[in-house]
């Protein structure tokens, strides 16, 4: 649209799927949905690229993490996951907070180990 817009404007237009360019209001919810679904696709890829050998272990994913704080793209990801692995796909409560709090087990626990036993 060749504007400049603020995070907090784009922000916005994801929740809406509308934005003021130039004093119009113009509709983006289907550019939105069309990035939504490259994205979600590029994350099933890489997933599926990656992870392959223990696909068979997982019983359920659950998605964490600002991307899915967006209620829209969340869901079109956890349509695309559940479609591409046959699994059941929830989305945490608060899934910003709850990445913060998984990658601070992760260090705690990766800082116990280093650590010499206190006896």
């Amino acid at each position: 649209y060749n504007c400049k817009k603020s995070e907090n404007d784009i922000l916005a237009a994801l929740s809406t799927g509308t934005i003021k360019v130039r004093g119009k209001v113009v509709e983006v919810g289907e550019d939105i949905k069309e990035v939504f679904e490259k994205n979600a696709e590029k994350l099933t890829e890489e997933m599926s690229s990656r992870w392959d050998q223990f696909f068979d272990v997982f019983d359920e994913i659950v998605l964490t993490g600002g991307a899915v704080a967006n209620k829209a793209f969340a869901k079109v990801l956890k349509a695309k996951f559940s479609k591409k692995f046959d699994w059941d796909v929830s989305v945490m409560e608060n899934p910003q907070l709850a990445n913060a709090c998984g990658f601070y087990h992760i260090a705690a626990t990766m800082r116990a180990k280093e650590e010499p036993d206190e006896e």
